[in-house]
């Protein structure tokens, strides 16, 4: 009982940044595991999940700045590809961050998850741009990998993306302007 007791503060004070589910999912996974052990090994379980990990080096992450850093490169990345559209059917007019490093919660190993906004909702350039990213991503020697999400594209709707997610997200467009009337 104490030993989980540790646990699930230890929990606790590592999501701050993060949302309930987290919370609720480390909570979850500790405790299907320990089903599986014996009375015995329970408490041994719990303890060793209290060593030093992923939490902690996330906060060392954020601390230092490298997160900030690397979600900083990525946006400027992003407008700069989204200022090179050529204008028309399908066009790539913005994107969405969200997870981790929308939250300000990643950790070295997090990805950047990103969602495409095409001005009319049409998909057609969708895998040449997500193509594009990538590449442009690898070739500056990113190790963060990406999430580009569904082979698909949002409509340009600052309606629709304020209702797409409940969790934090970061709107990015090509300029400021852009980014006002996506919802930013």
């Amino acid at each position: 009982r104490e030993a989980f007791l540790r646990l699930i503060d230890r929990i606790r004070n590592n999501h701050v940044r993060n949302s309930g589910y987290y919370v609720r999912k480390g909570i979850r996974d500790a405790l299907f595991e320990a089903s599986l052990k014996t009375k015995f090994e329970t408490a041994a379980y719990f303890d060793s999940l209290l060593q030093t990990g992923e939490a902690e080096l996330g906060q060392e992450y954020r601390a230092s700045g490298a997160a900030t850093a690397t979600k900083d490169r990525f946006i400027s990345m992003l407008r700069g590809l989204l200022k090179s559209q050529i204008p028309g059917e399908g066009q790539i007019v913005g994107a969405v961050l969200l997870g981790s490093y929308a939250r300000d919660a990643a950790v070295p190993s997090s990805d950047i998850d990103v969602e495409l906004v095409s001005i009319d909702g049409n998909p057609a350039r969708v895998m040449e741009f997500r193509a594009l990213v990538e590449k442009t991503w690898k070739e500056m020697g990113e190790a963060a990998p990406l999430q580009i999400h569904y082979p698909f594209a949002m409509p340009a709707s600052a309606e629709i993306i304020s209702r797409m997610r409940e969790e934090s997200q970061i709107v990015i467009g090509a300029d400021t302007q852009s980014e006002a009337a996506l919802g930013a």
